[in-house]
């Protein structure tokens, strides 16, 4: 059986942890940062596995 909240969780939860905050904040810098690449100036947005392909093949020449 499910139990509801108490206001003692709010200061224990995962949700609340300093932590959690810090990986969430961590996860949405490194997206934004793979995804800058994204828009292509001639409208639209490149494709981005496209472009990882390529800079693998420039990598390994």
């Amino acid at each position: 059986m499910h139990r509801a909240p108490s206001s003692r969780d709010k200061d224990t939860s995962w949700l609340n942890a300093p932590s959690h905050r810090d990986r969430l904040k961590a996860d949405a810098l490194r997206q934004f940062e793979f995804f800058r690449a994204s828009p292509d100036p001639a409208g639209g947005f490149h494709v981005l596995e496209a472009l990882m392909h390529k800079s693998r093949e420039g990598f390994m020449s």
